[in-house]
């Protein structure tokens, strides 16, 4: 007699069994390709009707609905992950933290910005199986999803510029985002990649992708976000110092100059308030002034954060910065410190960030840096727009909002499902 499973009848079959059906399959990497398309377009278009914290909450079922519907594949890729004491690690320091967080805080794990936290960890195993089936169309999809949000973006700006249309939320400034500067954490994203979605060399696809880069240049001087700048500089010098053929140079020195005459337009247009208050900020004395404030925000944030001895060790949990209300002590109207080392400290403690970065770095180091050295096009590019976000971490919140912390986590699980085999991605230490 035959196994159940081939009787026909789902009812019939073992779930896991049913699941992994080609057909049954098929649905759920369509359906999790959609879910895809609604946290990418949620975490932009929503910012137009609210702050960060509504952003990030409407961002909250498409991903766990990703989740959830490529779980057979999770699965395995989180038992291959689970090999790895640092993990097991990591995972242990966070536990031992949500106790402390509850019984010192009466912080609950159901709160939504933790919920939305372990979405994002149980997101990276659920794409790398989702792309270990797309492969590199997947983030060529990925990536033009996200690029025709920006462009959504991009014509609001425009709207609000130049056609005299007020933002839909009363009193804001800007029409889509809560801030320019979160429509620079995109630009570089979207900068970073765009050189390398296609993996063809038409001239048609050549000269598109060159006239991206010259609005890329515009919205990017328009801005004048230097970190943005910094993040992008960054991935070039990545880029260049992990060259060894030369059959792109006139291509990539035409990219630049597009991303230069972009400035032009800038300057030529008379929209130029951003960027020069961008350039009067960088020549101020101080550096407190220099950095914005930031050096105040980071100084302050750490001297509370380890005032205490289980919040030194543990942190206060996911979203502390706000319900420790360092924005009346700083009078500052901001919901994250600017930096993700000190975020990260905020939040899950010395122990935990400690952890955080030996896991970053390990798997930096087993996936990254290989992409940058040993492959080409949008497996390189991708390698590199990491480098240059980590950077820009470093002065921004980029692991905060949900828009660039979503994509980040869709490009290292694509790094991941490319690089390393599907019977391991860590070393058993």
């Amino acid at each position: 007699m035959g196994p159940v499973a081939r009787s026909g009848k789902f009812w019939q079959q073992p779930l896991g069994t049913w699941l992994t059906s080609p057909r049954v399959a098929r649905a759920r990497h369509v359906g999790a390709e959609g879910m895809m398309v609604w946290f990418i377009v949620a975490s932009v278009v929503a910012s137009q009707w609210g702050g960060t914290r509504f952003v990030t909450s409407q961002c909250i079922v498409p991903v766990w609905g990703f989740v959830l519907l490529m779980w057979p594949e999770a699965r395995i890729e989180l038992a291959v992950l689970w090999r790895s004491w640092l993990i097991k690690l990591l995972v242990a320091v966070l536990a031992m933290g949500s106790v402390t967080w509850l019984v010192f805080q009466g912080y609950s794990v159901f709160e939504p910005r933790w919920r939305f936290m372990l979405g994002v960890g149980l997101l990276f195993p659920a794409a790398v199986g989702w792309f270990r089936s797309a492969g590199q169309k997947g983030m060529q999809f990925a990536f033009l999803v996200k690029a025709v949000v920006l462009m959504y973006a991009a014509w609001r700006f425009g709207l609000t510029l130049f056609g005299g249309s007020a933002p839909p939320v009363p009193g804001r400034r800007w029409p889509i985002y809560r801030h320019i500067r979160h429509f620079n954490y995109d630009l570089a994203l979207v900068g970073g990649l765009l050189g390398g979605v296609f993996s063809h060399q038409k001239w048609m696809s050549r000269l598109l992708i060159l006239l991206g880069f010259l609005l890329l240049g515009f919205f990017s001087f328009w801005s004048g976000g230097r970190g943005q700048m910094v993040a992008m500089c960054v991935m070039l010098v990545a880029l260049i110092a992990s060259h060894r053929q030369h059959e792109d140079a006139r291509f990539a020195a035409m990219a630049v100059m597009a991303f230069l005459l972009g400035g032009v337009l800038v300057l030529c247009s008379g929209e130029t308030q951003n960027l020069f208050h961008a350039v009067a900020r960088t020549d101020k004395a101080s550096l407190n002034a220099v950095s914005s404030g930031r050096l105040r925000i980071w100084v302050t944030t750490l001297s509370q954060t380890l005032s205490t001895p289980w919040g030194a060790v543990f942190g206060y949990g996911p979203e502390s910065f706000v319900r420790m209300g360092m924005y009346a002590k700083l009078r500052d109207p901001i919901v994250h410190p600017h930096n993700t080392i000190v975020q990260w400290v905020c939040e899950y403690g010395l122990l935990g960030t400690a952890v955080l970065v030996a896991a970053a770095v390990n798997l930096g180091w087993r996936v990254v840096w290989p992409a940058l050295w040993f492959e080409k096009g949008i497996l390189r590019l991708s390698a590199a727009t990491l480098v240059g976000m980590a950077a820009f971490a470093m002065v921004d919140g980029v692991f905060y909002h949900a828009s660039p912390l979503l994509f980040i986590t869709l490009i290292w699980a694509f790094l991941y499902s490319q690089i390393q085999p599907a019977a391991g991605m860590l070393r058993k230490v």
